[in-house]
C-alpha cells in the first residue's frame, strides 16, 4: 500500500469513529504535501459539509472535480447544491454520473428523485423504466419507478414496483449489498419484543421454518444493554449485524390481502351526506364508523397481525412501522386508496395517494406527538378490536381546528423539540383553537385537513400482541400553496 493510500485509509478509520477533527488533521496534511488530491478533497470536503460549512465544503468539491471529473465527485457536488434547493445543477451533475454507469444504480436513483421535484414527472418514469432494466436486481431501481408511476397516479403499477424492490431488499438470507442499510442496523427493546410477539403468534398457528428466526432474535435480545429503555434506539454492532441479518427487518412470511369483489368500502353509508358534514366542519374534518366492509376488515387486520412487513423502529416511542413504499402496498391497500376519491370527489378532489402506513402500537408506550402533514387530506383509521381498549374514551385522535399557516416550514412544526411544541401550542390558544378528541373504535375512520395539528390520544390498551392498537394512515395530494 503507498503512502498516500494509507494515509487516506487512516482519515477513513477515523471518520468511521466519528473523529472528525483528527481525520481533518491527516488530510489537511496530504493536501499540503500533495494539493490536488480527489480523493482527499473530497473527504474533507465532507467533513465540512457535516459541520454545515457548505461554501467550504463546495469549494473542495469543486477542486476534486477540476483535478479528475470522477463520479463520486459529481454526485458530492450534486447532493451539496441539491441541499441548498439548486435542482437544475443538481440534475446536471447527476445526469452525467448517470450515464457512465460506473457507479451502479445510485448516480440514476438520485436523478430521478430530482426530475421528479422538477416537475419533470414523465422524463423521471421514463428515466426510472431504464435504471431498472438496467439494474434488475437492485431494489432502489425499482423504488424510483414505483414512486414515478404513483406520481402519475397508477397506484396498481406503483405497488408492482414497490413489491419487486420490496422482494429483492427483504427476502432472508445473506445481504451483501445491503446490509450497510441503517433498516438492518437499527433498532430497540420494543421492536424485540413486537418481533418475537409475532413470530410466536404465528408459530402458534402453524407457519414453519421460524424457529431459527426466533432463535436468533433470543440469541441477539439477550445482548441488548440492560439499561436500555424499550423505546431506545441503538445501533447493533457490526459484528451482531453481520450473524443477525439474514434474519432481521426480513420478510419471513407474507398474508394475502387481496382486493375485495365489490368494494372495500361500506356500500351502505350515504356518502354524500358524510361529504357534506366534512364541509359543515368548519376546518374540514369528519369521523366515519363502520367504514369498511367487514370482510375488507377482516382482510386487512389479517395481513397486519400476520405479515412480517414492521421494518421501521425508528421511533423514541416505540411503535413500529410498515410503509406503502416498503411492504404495505397490498391490493386491499390500494383498492381503499382507489375507492376513496370515488365516494367523496369533493373532499379529495385531484388528489391522489401520496403514501401510505401503518403503525402498530406497544400498549405500555405512547404515541406520535403534535405534527401537521404536508398533505391535503389525512385519512386515518383503526383496526383493533374494541375490547382492547382498556379506556373507551380515549386511544384515538386528537385534533385541533386550527390550520398550520401556510409560511410556516413543515420541518419547524414536526420537529419533536419540546419548546417548538409549547410554541405551537400557545399560539393554538392565541387563535382559540378548539381541541377535539375521536376516541378509538375499531373500524372507524377519521377524515382530515392535513394542515390540521393532531396527534396520537394516550394509549391504554391490554397487553397481548392481538391487543395491540393499529393505526392505518393514508395521505392525499399536497396542500395548495404549501
Amino acid at each position: 500500500m503507498s503512502e498516500l493510500a494509507s494515509r487516506l485509509q487512516e482519515a477513513r478509520a477515523q471518520l468511521g469513529q466519528n473523529r472528525l477533527d483528527a481525520a481533518q488533521g491527516v488530510l489537511d496534511e496530504v493536501l499540503r504535501e500533495q494539493p490536488g488530491t480527489p480523493a482527499a478533497l473530497l473527504l474533507r470536503g465532507g467533513i465540512h459539509e457535516r459541520r454545515g460549512a457548505w461554501e467550504t465544503a463546495e469549494n473542495d468539491y469543486r477542486q476534486a472535480l477540476a483535478a479528475e471529473r470522477s463520479t463520486a465527485a459529481l454526485l458530492a457536488l450534486g447532493q451539496l447544491v441539491q441541499r441548498r434547493g439548486e435542482l437544475e445543477p443538481a440534475r446536471a451533475l447527476y445526469r452525467e454520473a448517470a450515464d457512465r454507469k460506473d457507479q451502479g444504480v445510485r448516480p440514476g436513483y438520485l436523478l430521478c428523485a430530482v426530475l421528479a421535484r422538477l416537475g419533470r414527472t414523465a422524463e423521471a418514469e421514463q428515466f426510472a423504466e431504464d435504471l431498472s432494466r438496467d439494474f434488475p436486481d437492485q431494489d432502489l431501481a425499482w423504488q424510483r419507478l414505483g414512486e414515478a408511476r404513483q406520481a402519475r397516479g397508477d397506484l396498481h403499477g406503483a405497488a408492482a414496483a414497490f413489491e419487486r424492490a420490496h422482494a429483492l431488499l427483504r427476502r432472508p438470507g445473506p445481504p451483501p449489498a445491503f446490509v450497510e442499510r441503517g433498516t438492518f442496523h437499527r433498532t430497540n427493546r420494543a421492536k424485540f419484543r413486537h418481533d418475537l410477539e409475532q413470530l410466536a403468534y404465528l408459530a402458534e398457528r402453524g407457519i414453519g421454518g421460524l424457529e431459527p428466526v426466533i432463535r436468533a432474535y433470543q440469541e441477539v435480545e439477550a445482548r441488548l444493554p440492560g439499561e436500555l429503555q424499550p423505546g431506545e434506539i441503538v445501533q447493533m454492532p457490526a459484528r451482531v449485524v453481520e450473524r443477525f441479518s439474514p434474519w432481521y427487518n426480513r420478510c419471513h412470511h407474507r398474508e394475502p390481502a387481496p382486493a375485495i369483489a365489490g368494494g372495500a368500502l361500506n356500500p351502505e353509508l350515504d356518502w354524500p351526506a358524510l361529504e357534506q358534514a366534512y364541509f359543515r366542519s368548519g376546518p374540514g374534518m369528519l369521523h366515519v364508523d363502520g367504514w369498511l366492509r367487514p370482510e375488507a376488515l377482516t382482510a386487512l387486520r389479517r395481513y397486519c397481525l400476520e405479515s412480517t412487513i414492521w421494518y421501521d423502529a425508528d421511533h423514541a416511542r416505540g411503535y413500529v412501522g410498515s410503509y406503502f413504499h416498503d411492504g404495505f402496498a397490498c391490493p386491499l391497500v390500494v383498492q381503499i386508496a382507489e375507492e376513496l376519491p370515488r365516494r367523496l370527489p369533493r373532499v379529495f378532489g385531484p388528489h391522489g395517494l401520496t403514501t401510505a402506513w401503518a403503525y402498530k402500537y406497544d400498549s405500555e408506550l405512547s404515541g406520535i406527538d403534535m405534527h401537521a402533514d404536508a398533505a391535503a387530506v389525512n385519512v386515518n383509521f383503526w383496526l383493533t378490536p374494541d375490547e382492547a381498549n382498556l379506556d373507551p374514551q380515549s386511544g384515538g385522535l386528537v385534533l385541533w381546528d386550527r390550520e398550520a399557516p401556510a409560511d410556516w416550514d413543515p420541518d419547524r412544526y414536526n420537529r419533536a423539540d419540546p419548546e417548538e411544541k409549547r410554541r405551537i401550542l400557545a399560539w393554538l390558544e392565541e387563535e382559540g383553537a378548539e381541541r377535539r378528541t375521536v376516541p378509538h373504535r375499531q373500524n372507524r375512520a377519521v377524515i382530515f385537513n392535513s394542515d390540521l395539528f393532531h396527534r396520537t390520544d394516550d394509549i391504554r390498551f391490554r397487553p397481548g400482541y392481538e391487543n395491540r392498537r393499529i393505526n392505518v394512515t393514508m395521505l392525499f395530494g399536497q396542500r395548495t400553496g404549501r
